[in-house]
């Protein structure tokens, strides 16, 4: 058992949100431990339409170079009538050119960007990523979250943040997801 300083941050599942946090987290120092129910990173296409304010964030963790490299650039948005084939209305990202250095939308697929994230993590001692690591249960403690991945239980550190669930799914469905 670990110090309650030592013991990680949780993480259920290793999409690129529980990644990137998993990053964030890591940067800082703090240890982290991801548990992913899938063998790999879901590779099916998802969202990938990365805005300005999520480039940002992402050029905070020095990771905007390569999305913009790996992804597509939009300068519009546009939005089509698809019975008449006809754009109904456009948005021009340049009128942001004064408010962020990304007047543009990236289109990247999450599971690139997830792995972008989790090729990062690998130069941090600090964070341990499990794929194929379903978590079962989960119980708020006074000094954290304990949660049980198979059959092992396992602590978080003594903090409010305790677990992260790193789903697009509600807490409740994330955990039946799991399970």
């Amino acid at each position: 058992m670990h110090s309650p300083s030592q013991r990680p941050i949780l993480i259920a599942g290793g999409g690129p949100v529980g990644v990137i946090t998993a990053l964030a987290l890591a940067r800082q120092g703090l240890p982290v431990h991801v548990f992913e129910v899938d063998a790999k990173v879901n590779d099916m296409p998802r969202a990938a339409t990365t805005h300005a304010a999520t480039l940002e964030m992402l050029s905070g963790l020095g990771m905007v170079d390569e999305v913009i490299e790996r992804g597509l650039v939009e300068p519009l948005f546009r939005i089509w009538d698809r019975p008449s084939q006809q754009i109904v209305a456009e948005f021009d990202f340049g009128i942001l050119k004064d408010e962020t250095p990304y007047p543009f939308a990236v289109q990247c697929e999450q599971h690139k960007l997830a792995g972008m994230a989790l090729r990062r993590l690998r130069d941090y001692p600090n964070v341990t990523v499990e794929f194929s690591a379903r978590v079962t249960t989960q119980e708020r403690l006074s000094v954290g979250v304990e949660i049980t991945v198979g059959s092992a239980v396992i602590s978080s550190f003594s903090t409010s943040v305790g677990l992260a669930l790193a789903s697009i799914y509600s807490t409740e469905t994330c955990l039946e997801r799991y399970s």
